[in-house]
């Protein structure tokens, strides 16, 4: 492509869930949009993710957008008229000997009324995963909770936005913004420059290195994600579930899809681009799994993948419109932000709109890391500009250790 000017009254960077949904709701406002992806549309974290729709609705700071994206899902899955495999039929959360005493109805968040929780008994839990081990003690189901497939669910998005004018550029990583008096004025790419006086930093992983274009310090750095897909078994159940540090949902088409939470098992270490699956995450994953579900500790494999999401200092994300470069708005540091993915979009086009959101987002603001001492922020920002720069290359490997792959 010939370099040649063009202009845009937004400027998202990212082509997962969080900037597909802040164009959605842009153009449903009327906004001309360009979208640009430095590789493909869902290539990254919203495509090699469990498709869980579970916002967080308990941490104070994300609270309330958990609630506005519980309610989005169903809306945009009418509207798209595409294939998503949107399914609102709940999330259990398995109750363990291991985790003590299981909840009375009094107990986790259960009279949260925007996400309300049923306490099962081992019967109930048993009745709806006839796979899982035989002391479960019961579990909560959080009904309004639900899954998606989220490559389809971002495909169709992307038809979607395409269908409604907006120009998706994929393959095009951004170089360069360009500011006039402290001001966003445009967006530079090896190709074409666009002028446009809004840029949407939603590039996940990189958007450190998208706010240091302006000269902002976005503390977020990559996080390993890892998920383990069987081949096709009978259908069992259509709720997602979570339990001994699992996470899993079954698909449409049996496939069950199954990956570790957050925490110290992660391998290689947080901070690496690396997405080639690990030996050592996946004897975790599936000896877990076992422990869980030994109905299903027999299934059979069919692959494995790796992917890179993103992560704050206190893992809460980021959703912000700094009043130090203007035009500018950050949507990032989402590690298990797919669920949560349509309100950041639409609190992102209300920043951009309006001035500001419908919804509290105070405590995602970019400021709280001005708190932070300094050594944390430091290794934050010795990763963006040194690991970052190696991690485009595909044979990089940080760890020295040789490649893992599991088909």
């Amino acid at each position: 492509m010939q370099p040649h000017v063009r202009s845009a009254d937004v400027v998202v960077i990212g082509g997962g869930i969080s900037g597909l949904a802040s164009a959605w709701y842009l153009a449903e406002a009327g906004t001309r949009v360009v979208l640009l992806e430095r590789g493909i549309i869902a290539g990254e974290a919203s495509g090699r993710n469990g498709g869980h729709v579970s916002p967080s609705t308990y941490d104070p700071a994300q609270r309330a957008l958990g609630r506005l994206a519980l309610g989005l899902w169903p809306e945009i899955t009418e509207q798209l008229e595409l294939p998503t495999e949107y399914r609102q039929e709940g999330s259990l959360a398995v109750w363990l000997p291991a985790d003590g005493q299981p909840p009375d109805p009094g107990e986790l968040h259960l009279d949260d009324r925007a996400d309300p929780g049923e306490v099962l008994t081992a019967e109930d839990v048993r009745r709806m995963l006839p796979p899982v081990r035989p002391d479960v003690l019961g579990g909560v189901l959080r009904h309004r909770r639900g899954n998606v497939h989220p490559i389809l669910a971002s495909k169709s998005l992307a038809h979607g936005l395409r269908s409604r004018g907006v120009q998706l550029l994929t393959h095009t990583p951004v170089i360069g913004i360009d500011l006039d008096g402290g001001r966003v004025a445009g967006v530079r790419t090896p190709d074409l420059t666009i002028a446009t006086p809004v840029v949407v930093n939603a590039a996940g992983a990189w958007a450190s290195r998208i706010g240091a274009m302006v000269g902002l310090e976005i503390p977020v750095i990559p996080h390993r994600l890892q998920i383990m897909l069987t081949h096709p078994l009978p259908r069992f159940t259509g709720a997602v579930w979570h339990g001994n540090e699992i996470y899993a949902r079954q698909s449409l088409s049996g496939h069950v899809h199954f990956g570790l939470g957050r925490g110290p098992t992660f391998d290689p270490p947080l901070d690496r681009f690396d997405r080639r699956v690990s030996a050592a995450t996946t004897q975790q994953t599936a000896a877990r799994m076992a422990e869980l579900m030994p109905g299903l500790a027999d299934a059979p494999i069919l692959r494995t993948w790796a992917g890179v999401n993103s992560i704050t200092p206190d893992w809460t994300p980021i959703i912000d419109a700094p009043g130090s470069v203007p035009g500018f708005v950050v949507a990032a540091g989402f590690w298990n932000g797919f669920g949560a993915g349509l309100a950041t979009g639409k609190v992102v086009s209300e920043l951009i709109l309006h001035g500001a959101s419908s919804i509290d987002i105070s405590g995602m603001a970019l400021t709280r890391f001005n708190r932070y001492p300094p050594e944390v922020l430091a290794m934050f920002r010795r990763f963006r500009d040194t690991a970052g720069g190696m991690a485009d290359h595909p044979g990089w490997d940080p760890t020295g250790r040789a490649p893992v792959v599991v088909a």
